[in-house]
């Protein structure tokens, strides 16, 4: 499935090879409109990025307007949604070479 998000995703200078495993694990377990929470643990061994790079990513990911972070879980865990679209203007320009570590 794609959407306006996920084309700007794809088109995002400042992606890293990280940004890339987690937002491709986001969209196959969040959706737009119920609230997921899901442990660190659990989205660094799905992505198979390093857990104490993974809250980063998410941080990077909410702040470009990827995600949508909710108040934390009851065991704070993280909760999100995806975004249908983001904001326009926040996409960094396209690059020409593909992502990086």
């Amino acid at each position: 499935m794609t959407f306006p998000a996920h084309d700007a995703f794809d088109a995002d200078a400042r992606t890293k090879k990280r940004h890339v495993q987690v937002y491709v694990w986001c969209r196959r377990f969040f959706d737009f409109t119920q609230i997921r929470d899901k442990k660190l643990d659990t989205i660094a061994s799905g992505s198979g990025v390093n857990v104490t790079v993974v809250s980063r990513v998410l941080d990077d990911l909410v702040t470009w307007g990827y995600l949508l972070e909710h108040p934390r879980g009851k065991f704070r865990e993280r909760r999100f949604t995806l975004l249908w679209s983001c904001p326009p203007g926040d996409v960094a320009p396209f690059a020409t070479t593909g992502a990086t570590e």
